[in-house]
């Protein structure tokens, strides 16, 4: 007959192999930063320890509330104490700028991670270097526009089209004119008397 003390006992027996098989898994968390830029890449890396014949699964990440996954994951598993040990490597990042955790990830029933902050920043900010104050904005001077190149080059061609003209022109040959000698009619007559005497003779 099952007595009241059977079923304790049962009950007890039960949850001490379910706390010992918990008790024997464990699982961390870590980031290789805690402080990134806007859009710069993070690494995430699970560690969890399974031991032998645990009905525990490891379950792949796909979603961090403000992040965003880069890069497949990468998930290596090897024999550990007749356990398996296992490794997720997760590239994220974080295109939030702020104050953001990562939640923690729970193996089993009282087995869970740390919870991790992260700082998304727009810009590395050192304390320790001068302050530059805002500069005013210095006006670029822009050149004054002078005659275009293709108004020196027309003028460079027409004038050596006009010397190439002027050298193979020709030139006309001068008409001397013949000096006209004027005679007075005295002279005038003097040379038909003479002309007239030698006709005669």
């Amino acid at each position: 007959m099952i007595t009241r003390k059977h079923i304790f006992l049962l009950v007890a027996v039960f949850f001490t192999n379910t706390v010992m098989a918990q008790g024997d898994a464990s699982i961390n968390a870590s980031v290789n930063k805690n402080t990134i830029l806007l859009g710069e890449p993070l690494v995430l890396t699970i560690e969890a320890y399974l031991p032998a014949n645990s009905k525990i699964e490891f379950d792949r990440l796909d979603t961090i509330t403000h992040f965003e996954f880069l890069e497949n994951s990468v998930i290596d598993s090897s024999s550990q104490n007749g356990g398996i040990k296992i490794i997720g490597k997760y590239t994220i990042t974080s295109f939030d700028s702020g104050h953001w955790v990562i939640p923690s990830f729970t193996l089993a029933k009282g087995v869970k991670t740390d919870t991790i902050p992260i700082d998304v920043v727009f810009s590395d900010f050192n304390p320790e270097q001068d302050y530059h104050d805002i500069k005013d904005i210095i006006e670029v001077k822009t050149k004054k526009e002078g005659v275009p190149w293709w108004v020196y080059a027309v003028a460079t061609t027409l004038l050596l089209l006009t010397v190439i003209f002027f050298t193979r022109r020709k030139k006309k040959p001068v008409v001397i004119a013949k000096e006209k000698i004027i005679v007075n009619p005295y002279e005038e007559a003097m040379q038909a008397t003479c002309s007239f005497a030698k006709e005669g003779s």
